[in-house]
């Protein structure tokens, strides 16, 4: 498919231009309203593919929370991880680093100004359910 990439190890279609993963539930919305130049026989296509497909639902997508290696269509992000123990919150924004590193503060965890760490990252959905993770081999320093 020109489209798509099948992920079957963890059963996501990826957006070929978008990069991330496709929620089964809107695919035909995700195409028509973000590939407008896409033809209509294409897109029929794209779909009657995607129901042969076993696809996992965004809410119940493999969580990030090992390392694992990059996965092939998703984007890769420069990002931050916090550093508190077991804590695995993972963002793309200083700001919200900070922000998420104040609250362990408030915890009174001292030190938040180094406890966090630049990485490379990655999510298999943007908005609602983006749970980044970090991708191995790959760090920022």
């Amino acid at each position: 498919m020109d489209y798509v990439v099948y992920n079957s190890e963890y059963q996501i279609l990826i957006c070929k231009e978008h990069k991330c993963g496709i929620s089964p539930r809107r695919l035909d919305r995700h195409f028509r309203d973000e590939h407008k130049a896409m033809p209509m026989a294409a897109r029929k296509e794209l779909l009657t593919y995607a129901q042969e497909l076993a696809l996992c639902e965004p809410e119940h997508a493999p969580a990030f929370n090992e390392v694992r290696p990059a996965i092939h269509g998703l984007q890769i992000h420069n990002g931050y991880r916090c550093e508190h123990a077991a804590c695995g919150f993972y963002t793309t924004t200083l700001n919200y680093i900070k922000r998420h590193s104040r609250e362990h503060k408030a915890d009174g965890w001292e030190g938040m100004d180094s406890k966090f760490m630049a990485v490379k990252i990655q999510t298999w959905f943007i908005g609602k359910f983006t749970r980044y993770g970090i991708t191995p081999g790959m760090n920022s320093n």
